[in-house]
């Protein structure tokens, strides 16, 4: 940060939540909320997250209560890009992600790597957040992707003149990607115009929330207020108050947890991440959403962000994908170890034949594939019936020169073949050996 901006920015971080409560607006009087951001216009963010509560799970059928905390201090530098009418477009740079997620009196602390702090944000009809040098891990995507994402900021204001106490509700599409879940189902969140005078106007936000995330349902409750700088045309401060209680679901554990955020955002007038701009940041070549997981057995692969990673032992990943609450596809990648030495295609095939018996019906081979590192790999596809259910795997057997293999098999009914798409196709295709 410019030096000459430290004394300023620490002067506004001391009075953090200390909104204006005096107003100069008679009653009667209307004016406009409106945010006139500048292109170009680059601010320096902090964010200050703190959670307690606890987790939900399951223990042989029994719902059992996990303490959880959390404490994260992320600060970065964001730049805003040419919108249009749909999206609307930031650079970030970040210069911290402290956190602290500390369950059952474990402490773990995540990081970003330094060669994945320059991250877009594109809010549209949902928000995108992917970085710009590589694909994230879910760990990274979860420790950036939180409550009251700064892009969103100023669609909470009004798109109508305003009084004094006037108050206004908000979209559902916009409180699911600001409270970062999936769907909203019942929305009584209201924000009303509390104070102002000729610099500022401060906000009240509050209500509940019902919805779903990955899945299960959700309730949030959700206090605070926020800031509207008039000279500045955008909003500079917000306090928000959530209670949250999440359902255990296919993926992830129950949650009732207290969270506190508070968002400093200081303009400023110094162009330090104007070059971004300059080297062809608008047009990246590559539009890395899939995320990246490497496992200590010697390999690493990216993966389609509806797939979650449910456990790791030696030498096995395995993973669930979820679409809009329905659980698709679950897979497994596990490395191969065989006395015997590596397995060609038609011994993999009679092997797949033998362990699927008379469950399969069909078996096809996809024929020869390769991965974007170069390795073979042998496809098949088989369709069958289990407990009366149809069933389809997908199997693929990956090798390299070295005679090292691994096997990923994806296990779904074939009605949800056209959901999954080809995302099993891009595990097999992003594998690479690591050693």
């Amino acid at each position: 940060m410019n030096a000459k901006l430290r004394p300023q920015f620490a002067i506004i971080l001391t009075s953090f939540v200390m909104f204006s409560g005096v107003s100069t607006l008679s009653a009667q009087e209307s004016f406009q909320l409106i945010a006139h951001p500048a292109v170009g216009r680059e601010s320096e963010v902090i964010v200050q997250m703190n959670v307690t509560g606890s987790l939900q799970v399951l223990e042989d059928n029994n719902p059992t209560s996990i303490p959880l905390s959390v404490d994260a201090d992320l600060r970065y530098r964001e730049l805003r890009q040419a919108t249009d009418n749909s999206t609307q477009s930031t650079i970030r740079q970040y210069a911290k992600t402290q956190a602290t997620i500390t369950v059952d009196g474990n402490p773990i602390q995540p990081q970003l790597r330094d060669s994945r702090r320059r991250i877009r944000v594109e809010a549209g009809a949902d928000v995108d957040l992917y970085s710009l040098d590589g694909a994230l891990t879910r760990e990274e995507l979860d420790l950036l992707e939180i409550q009251g994402n700064t892009v969103l900021l100023n669609r909470l204001l009004p798109t109508t003149d305003v009084v004094l106490g006037d108050s206004w509700k908000h979209h559902d599409a916009l409180l699911a990607s600001f409270l970062a879940i999936d769907a909203v189902s019942v929305n009584e969140v209201r924000s009303t115009l509390a104070s102002a005078d000729s610099s500022s106007a401060t906000i009240e936000l509050s209500g509940r929330v019902e919805g779903a995330v990955h899945g299960v349902s959700t309730e949030i409750e959700v206090g605070g207020k926020y800031l509207f700088d008039r000279q500045q045309q955008t909003v500079t401060k917000c306090q928000l108050l959530i209670k949250e209680q999440r359902s255990i679901g296919h993926v992830g554990p129950g949650i009732k947890a207290d969270s506190t955020i508070n968002i400093l955002i200081v303009p400023q007038t110094a162009r330090e991440m104007a070059n971004l701009l300059s080297v062809g940041m608008n047009s990246m070549a590559k539009r890395e959403t899939n995320l990246e997981h490497t496992s200590p057995s010697g390999f690493t692969f990216n993966y389609d962000r509806r797939w979650h990673v449910m456990s790791e032992t030696d030498g096995q990943v395995s993973l669930r994908m979820v679409n809009r609450g329905d659980l698709v596809a679950q897979a497994n990648v596990s490395l191969l170890q065989s006395d015997a030495g590596p397995i060609d295609a038609p011994s993999f095939r009679r092997q797949i034949t033998q362990a699927l018996g008379e469950r399969a019906k069909n078996i096809t081979s996809e024929g020869a594939l390769k991965t974007q590192a170069g390795q073979k790999v042998a496809g098949i596809t088989a369709v069958g019936i289990v407990s009366g259910l149809p069933i389809e795997w997908r199997y693929y057997l990956i090798g390299d020169k070295a005679g090292q293999q691994v096997a990923v098999v994806v296990t779904l009914e074939p009605d949800l073949s056209e959901t999954l798409n080809h995302a099993d196709r891009a595990i097999v295709e992003s594998f690479r050996w690591t050693r």
